[in-house]
């Protein structure tokens, strides 16, 4: 699937690349990796996304809730990676999958390749 866009958007630089490269070891294309969600909203605006990766708390004051709200509204499913999974958790998260942090490399690569495989 290296054609298949993936979004990634975290907030924790590092930890946003070290996503993103072992996506694209598996073979997909990312699109970020995204800090905030201004910068996940230009990079849809700049290119197709199959496919987002999102952590729910951006720093202290922002969410990446604008975001799920944007990818629902344009088709694009998304997967939930972050370490605020509660029950506080935002309704434009409900219904994706979610996994709490730290999460393994082949289950975000399951994950991944389930969610696109539904889209097929």
């Amino acid at each position: 699937m290296p054609d298949r866009h993936i979004l990634v958007l975290e907030d924790e630089r590092l930890a946003g690349l070290g996503l993103a490269a072992m996506l694209e070891t598996a073979g997909f294309a990312i699109c970020g990796p995204a800090t905030t969600a201004d910068e996940a909203a230009a990079l849809l605006d700049a290119q197709p996304c199959d496919l987002a990766i999102l952590d729910i708390q951006l720093g202290p004051h922002e969410t990446s809730a604008p975001i799920a709200r944007r990818l629902r509204r344009e088709g694009i499913p998304f997967l939930v990676i972050s370490g605020h999974l509660g029950a506080e958790r935002a309704s434009a998260f409900s219904g994706a999958p979610a996994f709490a942090k730290p999460i393994g490399s082949r289950t975000i690569i399951t994950a991944v390749q389930e969610a696109l495989g539904a889209m097929a």
